[in-house]
């Protein structure tokens, strides 16, 4: 459990780092991807050959996200799988992975507005001893 979680908060990490990148026009389309040695020292192979399933809200942000999942697969050698759907199919869908516990999805959304309705039977963590750990 502890590395997917870990793989959730890489590519959250990574994910939102592009997303700066893009939204601040700081990234020309003929800039090469990051590679390692820009991130720091963190060894973004360490999990190469797993598999991430993200279930997330189809809107704007994901297709952006989307955009960059190819640049992730390359950088860290993780295969990223991305259903999109609409809020209410995906939160319907997310209760009932936490709830059985079969753990179809590794990483996902949840809307700020319904987060308690997660947050309360426990399915939520806090990440910053996963932020503090140098790895």
């Amino acid at each position: 459990m502890k590395r997917v979680t870990l793989l959730a908060i890489m590519v959250t990490l990574l994910l939102v780092a592009s997303l700066t990148v893009f939204a601040a026009g700081a990234q020309e389309e003929e800039e090469a991807p990051a590679v390692s040695g820009d991130w720091g020292s963190i060894d973004w192979q360490q999990f190469k050959g797993t598999r991430l399933n993200v279930l997330a809200t189809a809107m704007p942000v994901a297709e952006i996200y989307k955009e960059h999942i190819s640049q992730f697969e390359a950088l860290t050698g993780i295969k990223v799988n991305i259903e999109l759907l609409n809020d209410g199919d995906r939160r319907k869908k997310q209760i009932v992975d936490f709830s059985s516990g079969t753990g179809e999805y590794d990483v996902g959304n949840i809307g700020h507005s319904n987060r308690e309705e997660f947050a309360q039977p426990g399915y939520l963590e806090h990440l910053e001893k996963y932020l503090n750990d140098s790895k």
